[in-house]
């Protein structure tokens, strides 16, 4: 009963590994995804892909 226990839980703990390395690794990845973003800004503002823009003012246009 105990090896079929242990077993069980072993089962269940290598199901659970991928998912906890995601979870871990996100905030990783997720800051190798925007450093490209955030070295564009430094170019100016045509370069914001992060600022909120409106609609364009008459002016503008």
């Amino acid at each position: 009963m105990v090896i079929g226990f242990a077993t069980c839980c072993v089962g269940f703990a290598l199901l659970a590994l991928p998912y906890i390395s995601v979870v871990i690794l996100m905030p990783i990845y997720v800051y190798f995804r925007l450093l490209g973003v955030n070295f564009m800004r430094q170019c100016g503002i045509d370069f914001d892909f992060l600022a909120l823009k409106g609609p364009p003012k008459p002016d503008q246009v």
